[in-house]
């Protein structure tokens, strides 16, 4: 091992950050640049091009930092695999803080003060991968937000937007009117989340089970559903006690009461 590589692997060690400082022959080395992107993502930014087009470097660093997304070379977002890995990778809602690059957030630079998703990586990914089924499942099964991402002849596939919704009902609100209109897609989505009935099909925001499935989930999903409602009193009450809204009121009203009634007793 050179003197100069050894040097530079003690110094990226623990402060990965350090490789900014690095001469060009040792931002081009695969040692010293894994060992630094493996302390601290966002190092990747000082590779030299070839390595950030390298995708085993990429998810190094991705593996250590999320936000280093922006930083990899732009022609690996057409890499199936590596975007697969990525999308298997990042799931869920990563830490507060984004990279800048993706609509939404602010251009602060890869430490911008918001929130990333998961699903917002599918920003990145190039439009021919944006059609592949197989991606487009991964990503939505991460994170449903991904919908609104991928290409539109998927947001019209059911498995895809039934995956989506199963993660938030409220992905149903992407989805083309034809999926709209399907039973057992928008049960799905209101049993996920109650207030995906208001992007359901008017003729489905009339029907009675789905409307009970919605109520179960939340009282919220009631008023997108106010003039079947008021045509039917008796099904109103149904679904007002299957919203647990009844219940809520009731406990509330008691509790009022009670400390009424302890004031009253406990005041002079």
């Amino acid at each position: 091992r050179e003197p100069e590589q050894a040097k530079w692997l003690g110094k990226v060690a623990d402060a990965g950050w350090m490789l900014c400082h690095a001469p060009p022959e040792i931002r081009e080395d695969p040692e010293v640049v894994h060992r630094a992107v493996s302390n601290d993502g966002c190092a990747l930014e000082f590779a030299s091009p070839a390595l950030k087009a390298d995708a085993k470097m990429a998810l190094a660093a991705l593996s250590q930092d999320m936000y280093a997304c922006t930083l990899v070379d732009a022609s690996l977002w057409s890499d199936r695999e590596f975007v697969v890995s990525v999308l298997e990778l990042a799931g869920g809602v990563l830490p507060s803080f984004a990279p800048s690059g993706i609509a939404g957030f602010d251009n602060e630079g890869p430490c911008g003060m918001l929130q990333l998703m998961s699903g917002n990586l599918m920003q990145l990914v190039s439009d021919e991968l944006r059609r592949d089924k197989e991606v487009a499942a991964v990503a939505v099964r991460k994170d449903w937000r991904a919908i609104r991402f991928v290409a539109p002849e998927l947001r019209s596939n059911y498995e895809i937007m039934h995956l989506a919704v199963q993660g938030s009902g409220l992905a149903l609100e992407h989805a083309p009117l034809e999926l709209k209109r399907n039973r057992g897609l928008v049960l799905t989505a209101v049993r996920s989340n109650g207030e995906a009935l208001q992007h359901a099909a008017e003729e489905l925001r009339c029907d009675h089970e789905v409307i009970l499935a919605a109520a179960n989930e939340t009282w919220r999903a009631l008023p997108h559903c106010w003039k079947t409602l008021y045509a039917d009193i008796t099904f109103a009450k149904v679904a007002l006690w299957e919203s647990g809204l009844v219940h809520a009121c009731a406990c509330s009203l008691f509790i009022l009461t009670l400390g009424i009634l302890i004031f009253l007793l406990l005041s002079p």
